[in-house]
């Protein structure tokens, strides 16, 4: 069998030069420790979870209020069909805004395909709700739609905001 000079050359010359190299013995930052977090403590969570949704709740039920004393009494006084449209106009928008934040009070820890189901999934559902609300308040003498449906915008924008 014939040897080769670069096998040689390859094998001890190699090893005896890369010992010397400075790469090769450079000290190498040591593996860090897998640190585990704390287990989740579900009771804490649960309790911090129902105090988010009653200051929620709290504030929509100040933003509602607002609503009324600020925008549908002014309208009553001057105006009473356009009081009376902005007045059907909140229902529509008070229930899609709870449904919302109670559907994602109730699917925040059951995992994100139910979250996202129950929130964005059913925004269809929310959706057609509205316009069919529309549709039913056309029926009612006296109601000018613009309004209404003006309306439901103001306080789709001041429900949605929390």
């Amino acid at each position: 069998m014939v040897e080769f000079p670069c096998r040689k050359f390859c094998t001890k010359d190699l090893i005896e030069t890369l010992q010397g190299c400075r790469m090769l013995n450079k000290p190498r930052p040591q593996p860090k420790e897998i640190v585990h977090k704390n287990p989740i403590d579900w009771w804490r969570r649960q309790i911090v979870k129902n105090i988010f949704l009653k200051k929620y709740l709290i504030l929509t039920a100040i933003i509602t209020i607002s609503c009324l004393v600020l925008v549908v009494l002014p309208f009553s006084v001057a105006y009473a069909p356009f009081g009376k449209a902005l007045i059907l106009a909140m229902p529509p928008m008070l229930i899609i805004s709870l449904s919302w934040s109670l559907a994602t009070w109730w699917a925040i820890d059951k995992g994100h395909r139910l979250l996202y189901s129950v929130t964005v999934g059913a925004a269809p559902l929310r959706i057609a709700f509205g316009l069919g609300w529309v549709l039913l308040c056309t029926r009612i003498p006296g109601i000018e739609i613009i309004v209404l449906v003006l309306g439901m915008m103001i306080y789709w924008s001041m429900l949605m905001v929390p």
